[in-house]
């Protein structure tokens, strides 16, 4: 089965010429993995000299491509977007960067040209929508509608993926429903979870165009019913990015102690982002109904073939890096301190099978990647952590039932976790939901 990993690419940007009639500047993009890439977006800041451009609103991105029929070469202008990042303000004011997203198509190990200019030209329309009330926003990418609660944010309430390509959302389609459970989650050191649900405070479009959606929620996890301690338990702060046509999203996860008021430095077990995608687990025909399993991949190393199994009813499998994986594991946990060297447990990383009390380590190594995937008969996600085993301790759990979590400060670590005042810290990853009935071209979009 074909997994989703994030782009791999290189883009080169030639200097700007001089500033004449029409804008110009070479914009060289590479194709190093060697996939396939269907509507990949580039992202981009460039350069420019005073007086070059003073309105991204006229700016465009065009490559030059031959016409089969007469040989004959013509712009190709592509669906961009462009948001103003500083300006010459000790000179005229025009625009000094501006950050540049397009989409494009590229063949395996490709290098293309494209250009950003000032001059006149339509882009083919995008299918990326976004709508936003007091209630909730839907980011609809063409592929995937995303509905996020704005008064108690848990990730989000809906994803529907458009499985039958009719651009029409039904709940057959949907792969994740709304739960207050889902989203982001603290747990004390007493066993109370905190909910990014039930301390929100800020759910809004920070950034919307024809290329990306960027929403952003704040708030302080909160236990349900007036439980637990009282000032919350930390701040969180994330960050959402949506795709034209893709059901990859990108999280910057932020976990912070920066309240105005000092809340002090409690201690927790956990820190999570869960979210339950609706498997249907797959019945084995030659054992019956009672044989109901979900399937699951995990890519510890790279060049490694996947260690791939199934989960039964009540069972989850967590990969958790526990320290660098090297030889210098003991005496460099990442931290500094009396208690040096005695916080990770073993070297490296391993893989758990969990079923109730019982724990059974499945696989171990160095160095995780520590990308999942999880799937049963209609839905399935992609968790693609980054730098997954360098940011240790980090895991990622699945279950039977399709909840995911993806531990920033994983219960696994042996000693509890706590942040200091005006301290914060963060984990940046994917999920790509995918529906099988799309098969290739719902998962070719990388």
């Amino acid at each position: 089965m074909r997994t989703a990993v994030p782009s791999i690419l290189i883009l080169v940007l030639t200097a700007p010429a001089a500033r004449a009639a029409e804008l110009n500047i070479p914009l060289i993009v590479r194709e190093t993995a060697g996939q396939h890439r269907f509507y990949q977006t580039v992202t981009t800041g460039v350069p420019l000299r005073p007086g070059q451009c003073t309105d991204v609103g006229k700016l465009r991105v065009y490559s030059l491509e031959r016409e089969r029929q007469t040989g004959q070469t013509k712009r190709v202008y592509h669906t961009a977007q462009f948001r103003e990042l500083a300006r010459w303000w000790r000179e005229d004011n025009s625009i000094r960067w501006v950050l540049v997203d397009f989409r494009t198509t590229l063949q395996y190990y490709e290098t293309r040209q494209f250009f950003l200019t000032d001059a006149a030209g339509a882009a083919p329309a995008s299918p990326l929508k976004v709508t936003q009330t007091a209630e909730q926003i839907v980011v609809d990418t063409g592929r995937a509608e995303f509905v996020i609660n704005r008064r108690n944010f848990n990730l989000f309430d809906r994803v529907r993926i458009d499985a039958n390509g009719d651009g029409k959302y039904t709940e057959d389609e949907e792969c994740v429903s709304p739960s207050p459970e889902n989203g982001s989650v603290i747990e004390d050191t007493f066993g109370q979870e905190y909910l990014s649900s039930a301390g929100t405070t800020e759910v809004r479009v920070e950034e919307a165009g024809p290329v990306r959606v960027a929403v952003v929620a704040k708030g302080v996890h909160r236990a349900p019913e007036g439980k637990g301690y009282s000032r919350g338990m930390y701040g969180f702060d994330m960050r959402m990015h949506f795709r034209a046509n893709s059901s990859l999203v990108r999280f910057d996860a932020n976990l912070n102690n920066s309240q105005p008021k000092p809340i002090g430095c409690p201690t927790f077990e956990d820190y999570s982002l869960k979210i339950k995608v609706n498997i249907t687990p797959t019945v084995n025909p030659n054992k019956g109904a009672e044989d109901r399993t979900s399937k699951l991949a995990m890519y510890a190393v790279y060049g490694m073939a996947p260690l791939i199994g199934d989960m039964r009813e009540g069972e989850s499998v967590a990969i958790y890096q526990d320290s660098n994986g090297s030889e210098t594991w003991k005496i460099n946990p990442g931290i500094e301190g009396k208690d040096k060297g005695k916080l990770s447990s073993f070297r490296g990383y391993r893989v758990y099978k969990n079923s109730g009390e019982k724990s059974e380590v499945l696989a171990q190594g160095d160095q995780a990647r520590g990308l999942t995937e999880l799937w049963g008969a209609r839905f399935g996600a992609v968790v693609i952590p980054k730098y997954f085993w360098q940011q240790f301790p980090k895991a990622v759990e699945v279950g039977h039932d399709g909840t995911v979590r993806v531990g920033i400060f994983p219960r696994e670590y042996s000693a509890v976790h706590w942040l200091p005042d005006a301290g914060g810290a963060g984990q940046e990853f994917w999920i790509h939901f995918f529906s099988r009935g799309q098969g290739k071209k719902g998962r070719s979009e990388f």
